[in-house]
């Protein structure tokens, strides 16, 4: 079962798609349960820092009385906190900003030092994204802004022990993944032709669908739109992976992530004109690199030209996709970029076309423009506007909110060629090909 929760700009929405173990698809949503949140599991061992007393009190209370979790103590600032955390060892810290002798942030980098499998979620009444960066930068799993809701409290503190993975197992999985990851770059010679759609949609089926761990990274710089897209409102973004100067890793790049509901890991570029630039290509390498470490799939989003980060990210991509119309200009363009390609001598054998709005009275097949561009085509997807135009205003993925439709049909069937779950997506359409004609028959 998918769930799919959220929206922007005052729309919500929520779809629930089942998929039988009999089409192939396995059950479960892929994500852990909370910690402590079952009968005969042990409990969150949270470890509350306050420097008003209140604060203290009302915060552990509120805690003590949720499921699941158990408050181990109570500090008044940051260097008691580190004392009782080296002796207590809990599983979260939850720790204010402004306090004496030791602040919250400073804590926070001694605690993530020696002892980096505990996870901090800072808490401050100042909220403004300069503190949010110097949060991330000590190493704060998350940041709640004073006032909160109790809810929102306990929520956070289980949030924080859901992604919390023990030392040992991070590296083990460092050395020796289960499975080979793969990167997809989704590209296009020119603005327009949905290539971010594309991208959002494509990673939205693999973590829904097809269960794998997929990271979505948004690498238009200067035009980035999958927060968007997605309908998020992140808090951090790669921009502020610079502040890393040179030693952008797995635990950096996660912390600037937002996790979608349907189960992608999104990596979000700034909404503000300006912030990067092409000099900041520098940062492609190691994040796709972080990325590749923790899961199977990561989607690079990329700029709508072939600038330097573009090419710094197909340089990393196992596979392009590359996305054209089946139209006179967008097709010249598509031309002059695989041109460009050969200049560089960038190996075409990485390079699939993805046809967008694909209708009967295109100027060009598919087959075609693959002739023309000398790529292998991977599919199409029809023009499909009364779906995909209200999908991109909501900020919810169409393979979300409308499963059965043309266009999600085609994204399912680009992602099961990618993934190799042909046979499972033949056998879904298969049976539900045949119960409509037991419908029909009955009707």
């Amino acid at each position: 079962m998918v769930v799919y929760f959220g929206g922007r700009r005052g729309y919500c929405g929520l779809v629930l798609t089942c998929f039988p173990e009999d089409f192939g698809f396995k059950g479960g949503c892929g994500m852990d349960a909370p910690v402590g949140t079952n009968a005969g599991e042990r409990k969150i061992r949270v470890l509350v820092c306050d420097d008003s007393p209140d604060v203290r009190s009302e915060t552990a209370r509120i805690l003590s009385t949720a499921s699941g979790v158990e408050v181990l103590g109570q500090a008044e600032n940051g260097l008691q906190c580190l004392e009782m955390a080296r002796s207590l060892r809990p599983d979260v810290v939850l720790m204010d900003v402004a306090m004496p002798v030791m602040n919250g942030l400073q804590a926070t980098e001694l605690i993530k030092m020696e002892l980096p499998d505990v996870e901090v979620v800072l808490m401050s009444a100042e909220g403004s994204q300069e503190y949010l960066r110097r949060a991330i930068i000590a190493g704060a799993r998350d940041f709640l802004v004073k006032p909160f809701a109790e809810e929102e409290l306990v929520l956070a503190v289980k949030r924080a022990c859901l992604r919390r993975r023990p030392v040992g197992e991070e590296i083990a999985r460092a050395e020796k993944p289960s499975e080979p990851s793969k990167v997809l770059a989704v590209c296009s010679p020119r603005d327009g032709a949905g290539k971010t759609t594309i991208a959002v949609n494509l990673a939205a089926v693999l973590a829904g669908v097809f269960r794998f761990r997929v990271a979505l990274a948004d690498l238009s710089f200067r035009f980035g739109e999958v927060g968007l897209f997605m309908g998020l409102q992140p808090r951090c973004t790669i921009a502020d992976l610079r502040d890393y100067a040179g030693k952008v890793d797995r635990s950096a790049v996660e912390r600037c992530m937002v996790e979608h509901g349907s189960g992608v890991r999104v990596l979000c570029a700034p909404a503000e004109l300006g912030k990067l630039s092409d000099e900041d290509a520098v940062l492609v390498e190691p994040v796709v690199r972080a990325l590749r470490q923790d899961h199977r799939y990561v989607v690079l989003d990329t700029a709508p030209e072939l600038d330097g980060v573009t090419q710094a990210a197909m340089e990393c991509a196992d596979s392009v996709l590359l996305v054209v119309l089946p139209e006179q200009p967008s097709v010249r363009r598509a031309v002059s970029f695989v041109n460009r390609l050969q200049e560089i001598r960038y190996p075409l054998e990485r390079v699939q076309l993805v046809v967008n709005r694909a209708h009967k009275k295109s100027a060009f097949s598919a087959e075609q423009m693959a002739e023309m561009l000398g790529v292998s085509l991977l599919g199409e997807i029809p023009s499909d506007g009364w779906v995909v135009v209200p999908a991109v205003s909501k900020g919810v993925p169409f393979v979300l909110s409308n499963p059965e439709s043309r266009a999600a049909h085609a994204v399912r069937d680009l992602a099961a060629k990618l993934s190799g779950r042909q046979e499972a997506v033949s056998k879904q359409r298969g049976i539900r090909e045949f119960l409509n004609r037991l419908r029909a028959h009955a009707g």
